[in-house]
């Protein structure tokens, strides 16, 4: 988890970098653990520590962090219990993965972006299969598994109940 990344040397000047869009790691903050019942986070301390650091840094450099909290990057331990994006309960663990970022990085980082291209984890993760989790059917591909008359529907659904579910606790707890 050590990187290179806050050891670079960053000058400000009128061509230097403004902003910095830091892509989070669902998995390097909150490891997801299955139970039989639910979905519980553990806090990845070294994940957390990383980004703070990071965050840190850019501040430092008069570089304003935004955070995207999701870039392809779903938990695997969430496959057996949320089928990937294709269950309803995969929105209270994003809800709660996002108001976890929210509480430990908000003080610093005042943008937000729910998800990197919605619209490319829909087609290219479940209608034509090219992304994770790669499923599809004919004839947009060649998958051994996914329905791509219904899955891509199913799974844009969740992801605008994700984002709206994260939006209104951000605005509720933590927008001033």
């Amino acid at each position: 988890m050590e990187s290179k990344v806050l050891e670079i040397e960053c000058p400000r000047n009128p061509n230097s970098l403004d902003l910095v869009t830091i892509q989070m790691e669902w998995s390097c903050t909150l490891c997801q653990v299955s139970t039989s019942s639910e979905i519980e986070g553990k806090v990845h301390w070294k994940g957390v520590a990383y980004y703070n650091r990071l965050i840190d840094y850019l501040l430092e450099k008069g570089i304003t962090p935004y955070a995207n909290l999701y870039y392809y990057n779903l938990p695997e331990a969430l496959e057996p219990q949320c089928n990937r994006l294709l269950s309803r309960r995969v929105v209270k663990a994003y809800v709660d993965y996002a108001d976890f970022c929210f509480k430990t990085y908000g003080d610093s980082v005042k943008n937000w972006m729910t998800f990197n291209e919605p619209r490319v984890i829909v087609a290219l993760g479940y209608e034509f299969g090219f992304f994770a989790p790669g499923r599809c059917s004919q004839p947009n591909g060649n998958c051994t598994t996914g329905d791509s008359t219904t899955k891509p529907y199913i799974v844009g659904h969740y992801l605008i109940i994700m984002h709206a579910s994260a939006i209104q606790r951000y605005r509720h707890k933590y927008q001033v």
